[in-house]
């Protein structure tokens, strides 16, 4: 704002010293100094409040990004998860397929780096989100299960000359078969909806 010390004193000159004229004048003085000092700290309050936006959005944008990394993570575990499980349940044996056993580590390995990843950084996910994937790795441990199930048995029955237990092993593993096909892919395409809601892609 522009001095007005030089005009003031011309304007008092002019006017002369009487007290009336001096008091109204140092009224509407004090006046045009409390706008000035109004007019200050609203400059001064708009600088502080561009600073703190700034830094909100520096903060954000960090979050946003970090989250993104740690879906990013997840999701690849997640995927991981579901192939071995799916191979874990599938009652046909591929040639080219590694063993049971095998499989079977190779899944409890990722699963529990699933849940170890997910539970250090479930701070930057939804409830909602949080929920499926719970829901995710309770369905992808279902062959884990059954498996410890099937040496139970093979232990008792070695031979395999109890043609009952055998074939009720066998209904029970196309059922766990059937399961896993449906509802892995399921709970993952929920995990994968949840992240795009996080990631705002989807409303």
């Amino acid at each position: 704002m522009t001095d007005i010390s030089p005009i003031i004193g011309s304007v008092i000159a002019y006017l002369g010293g009487g007290a009336v004229v001096i008091l109204g004048f140092s009224s509407w003085l004090g006046k045009l100094w409390a706008k000035r000092i109004l007019y200050k700290e609203i400059e001064e309050l708009k600088s502080r409040y561009k600073i703190i936006e700034a830094e909100h959005s520096i903060k954000f944008a960090s979050l946003h990004s970090r989250r993104a990394d740690v879906i990013a993570e997840i999701y690849s575990l997640l995927s991981e998860v579901e192939n071995q499980s799916r191979l874990l349940a599938n009652p046909l044996i591929e040639p080219e397929e590694p063993p049971k056993t095998e499989i079977y580590r190779k899944t409890t390995s990722l699963i529990y780096k699933l849940f170890e990843t997910y539970d250090k950084y479930r701070i930057y996910l939804t409830e909602d989100t949080c929920s499926k994937i719970d829901e995710f790795i309770q369905q992808s441990r279902l062959p884990l299960s059954f498996f410890k199930v099937i040496n139970q048995v093979n232990s008792q029955d070695p031979q395999r000359e109890n043609t009952k237990l055998q074939q009720e092993l066998k209904d029970k593993f196309m059922k766990v078969w059937e399961e896993v096909e449906t509802k892995v892919p399921n709970a993952k395409k929920a995990v994968e909806i949840e992240f795009r809601k996080t990631l705002g892609m989807i409303e």
